[in-house]
Order: structure tokens, then sequence, then C-alpha cells
């Protein structure tokens, strides 16, 4: 009976033993493993360039909030108490700071883009929070996507 009390502290304090590989035998110490072989060898250059070496994916970045991002509440209450979609699109281009989108073709587009999305979350029957979310993973998107090219000056005519 006291054998048997004291295994479950010893197997906690022993790290777990994976079954034997052919060089030697691996050891999994908290998230990562160790391989511990029977010649300690040192680690060869193409062992280290190999990318099954590394059996675990790289760390993840942090996550970060997006609500009230680009859209604040006050904002988002603006935006709801539009009556019509074009009034919600004035006041969108104000919001997302563009310019003058009906002399613009690029802020024409991006206000359609957004408009759009704006409808589609009223649609489905987003919150306040979800929908500032959701625009600005949008904004995310299209940043990256697109970002701030040069608009070209000259045209191009067939």
């Amino acid at each position: 009976m006291q054998s048997e009390l004291k295994q479950p502290s010893e197997l906690r304090q022993a790290p777990e033993k994976a079954p034997s590989s052919v060089c030697g035998s691996a050891t999994r110490m908290g998230t990562g493993v160790r391989t511990e072989s029977a010649t300690a060898a040192p680690v060869s250059k193409e062992a280290s360039e190999d990318p099954g070496v590394n059996l675990f994916p790289p760390p993840l970045p942090r996550p970060r909030i997006c609500m009230w991002k680009y859209l604040d509440i006050h904002s988002m209450h603006r935006l709801e108490e539009t009556a019509n979609a074009e009034e919600m699109r004035e006041v969108l281009a104000e919001l997302l700071e563009l310019g003058h989108p009906e002399q613009s073709l690029r802020e024409t587009i991006t206000l359609d883009l957004f408009s759009y999305a704006l409808i589609f979350c009223r649609q489905q029957g987003f919150s306040l929070e979800q929908t500032s979310a959701a625009c600005a993973l949008l904004q995310d998107l299209h940043k990256a996507c697109v970002g701030k090219r040069k608009v070209a000056t000259r045209r191009f005519e067939p």
C-alpha cells in the first residue's frame, strides 16, 4: 500500500518517457521535446536546416482588440441614427476621413466597400460592438492589401 502511494508523487517528478527511437529516447519536458541520443554527437548543420527537425509551429502573435479601433461608440451611434443609405454614406465618408468620394474613384470604391459592409452588419443583426470590430478587420485587411499606392497621373488609352 505504501508503494502505491509513492508512485503518483514519483510520476509527477519524473519526466514522461516516450517510446524509444532508433537513436535514443525522447523526453517530453513541458511544451518542448528534447531528444537524448545514445551517442552525444553534435547536431550537424544539415539537421539544423531540415524543416522536419522543428516539429512545433512558431508562436502565434498576440491578439489585438479591434472593437472601437476606427469607429468608436459615438461614431457607431451617429451611423445608427442615419435614416437612409445616402446619409449613412455621408457620415461614413466623414468618419473614415475620405476627402471627396465624388471626385475620386478610389475613395468612391472604398466608401462603397464600407457602406455595403455596414448594410450587411445591419441585416445580420450585428451589435454596435460587432459592427465596429467587423469594420476594423475590413479596414486593416484593405490597408494590408491595397495600402497607399500611388495613383497614376497618366491615363493609358487604347
